[in-house]
């Protein structure tokens, strides 16, 4: 099995490709295996993977507000205790999910296109910064 820090950069590559469903197998074996921070950083990265595979691939905003909702709040909870994670600014990525629940939501009530651009977990990458937090980042 490749180290988490692989899988992550593989999923994130998969996930702004488009590719949500296989970027959530990307994730799905170090999410089994890990605990704590990194189980639930883990968990809500790919529920926003899910979110947006149910909604742009599946054409189910409701379903996809829902598991953006559940990512938003992993991450969100997250990010209190180490802002950065698998080179993601963890905030951000809650921010993300924030703003897919919400696109989400709109296209749900008004109907026709997914109202914003495709998120891209890109926009919230670290780089090589680190947050300086006790976990090793």
């Amino acid at each position: 099995m490749s180290t988490l820090t692989e899988q992550l950069e593989k999923g994130m590559a998969l996930f702004d490709a488009g590719r949500w469903f296989e970027a959530h197998e990307a994730w799905e074996d170090h999410w089994l295996a890990a605990e704590g921070q990194d189980r639930l950083f883990l968990q809500g990265l790919i529920q926003l993977a899910g979110a947006l595979h149910k909604g742009l691939v599946m054409g189910h905003p409701p379903g996809m507000a829902s598991l953006a909702h559940q990512a938003a709040q992993k991450l969100a909870h997250v990010s209190q205790g180490c802002p950065g994670l698998g080179g993601l600014d963890v905030a951000g990525a809650a921010r993300l999910a924030h703003d897919v629940e919400v696109a989400a939501r709109r296209w749900n009530d008004d109907g026709g296109a997914y109202p914003q651009p495709t998120p891209r977990l890109s926009s919230v990458a670290l780089g090589a910064a680190r947050c300086g937090c006790s976990h090793a980042c």
